[in-house]
């Protein structure tokens, strides 16, 4: 290994098992950084030398291993494209042509510190380490790995609270969007506040779902992958009639992208004097928080609000419970009258 001063840069070269990697940096410290790295990913085989021998029967590199999981997990999936960019680049950092054998509990560590300082939020991080506990977990199914060690996903902050839209706001929020001629956010935030439909199902309906006589509002291909019914309000019904009006029976009633919802929702908050800085939860999806939280606060048994919900799982309907202080007061006020007199 050495690091030698070229002009104004400084060059880092490191040769390992006959593979040569060489780089130039402005600086003498950073040439040193990389000389160490690059050397500890040369013995941990997160990078291989061109003189490693052939990948055993009974073993596959990190780039095989995320085909094969790719076609046994992710191909078809609603998570397709975001999941393989995350796999993806995990397989880079580590490796590609790494054994997946060789996979070990550093791993987790040595991926955190890498997105880390590239300034990947807590969330993205977690996204990247859930690719790679998929590509650990079938390592070890297909016989590569024997053993098994957790991810190391972090808790997000803020995770167990889900921040709605209050019943203050909502007059508030609609009165803006009339006043503003906003009218597709106006309708987008009606429908989701009554149907608790997230947004790419929101933006799916079209004129054929919709009819003078609809009591229920059908939607398909869900996160979930699954079909369900939600019984419509008297408000939604009248907008999704007035946009289906005229269309073609194939024709969205938004004719408009999640993006663009997003840019209305975010002058709306401008407009109202929203702070996005102290509040960045609450965007356009906040208004399926806001029907959860409600039918939650109406009494509505967690059982029924799941299915409304399209929850696959119940304790995902069960995080809503404790974010209104309202539901709490509430719940504690029936004990009036039920203490012993004295």
């Amino acid at each position: 290994m050495t690091v030698t001063q070229r002009g104004n840069s400084w060059q880092a070269t490191v040769t390992f098992k006959g593979t040569r990697k060489r780089k130039d940096f402005p600086t003498q410290a950073q040439a040193e950084a990389w000389e160490a790295q690059t050397l500890a990913d040369f013995k941990n085989g997160r990078i291989q030398p061109k003189s490693a021998v052939p990948v055993p029967a009974n073993d596959a590199t990190l780039e095989q291993l995320l085909d094969k999981v790719t076609e046994l997990r992710w191909r078809g999936s609603k998570a397709e494209r975001t999941t393989l960019i995350n796999a993806r680049l995990v397989v880079k950092v580590l490796g590609p042509k790494r054994l997946a054998s060789s996979l070990n509990k550093d791993d987790v560590v040595f991926l955190k510190e890498h997105f880390r300082a590239e300034g990947n939020a807590v969330s993205t991080i977690n996204r990247k380490l859930s690719a790679f506990s998929t590509l650990r977990k079938e390592a070890n199914e297909f016989g590569y790995l024997d053993a098994v060690f957790k991810a190391g996903i972090s808790r997000e902050k803020g995770r167990g609270r889900k921040r709605y839209v209050t019943r203050e706001e909502e007059p508030r929020m609609l009165a803006w969007c009339q006043r503003m001629a906003m009218d597709a956010l106006h309708d987008y935030i009606v429908i989701g506040l009554d149907t608790g439909f997230r947004q790419a199902e929101i933006l799916r309906i079209a004129a054929r779902d919709v009819s003078p006589d609809m009591t229920n509002l059908w939607t398909y291909d869900t996160k979930n992958g699954d079909n369900r019914e939600v019984p419509v309000t008297r408000r939604t019904k009248e907008v999704l009639l007035r946009r289906a009006k005229g269309l073609h029976p194939l024709a969205p009633l938004f004719d408009c992208s999640g993006a663009k919802i997003l840019d209305d929702w975010n002058s709306m908050m401008d407009g109202l004097g929203m702070v996005k800085a102290e509040d960045r939860q609450f965007v356009p999806h906040s208004t399926r928080h806001a029907y959860i939280t409600r039918l939650l606060e109406a009494g509505v048994d967690i059982k029924t609000v799941q299915e409304l919900a399209g929850h696959k799982n119940i304790t995902t309907t069960q995080g809503y419970a404790h974010t209104s202080p309202e539901r709490k007061m509430m719940a504690v006020s029936r004990l009036e009258g039920f203490g012993v007199a004295a």
